[in-house]
């Protein structure tokens, strides 16, 4: 049996059978343009919802350069390790 429903397969730009593959064998409701691509019209037509990532962080982007207030400001730092000799 195979339902719909609750998961989101994210896609882009030439990749439009492959995506038409893994929606139907995993059941995706909605498609997401990944890292702010396109998506191909034959992807649009599958009945599918749509959504579309945006990265306000990424290349030239006229409104982030206006709005630096909004600027994403979430960093990822490990825990700092002293190097005591050249060998790890």
């Amino acid at each position: 049996m195979t339902s719909t429903g609750r998961f989101t397969l994210p896609s882009e730009e030439n990749f439009a059978e492959k995506t038409k593959e893994l929606a139907e064998l995993w059941g995706a409701d909605a498609i997401r343009n990944s890292d702010g691509t396109h998506l191909d019209e034959s992807v649009l037509a599958l009945g599918k919802k749509i959504y579309s990532a945006y990265f306000p962080t990424r290349a030239h982007n006229e409104w982030i350069t206006l709005h630096m207030d909004e600027t994403p400001q979430v960093y990822l730092l490990s825990k700092r390790a002293l190097a005591e000799s050249d060998t790890v």
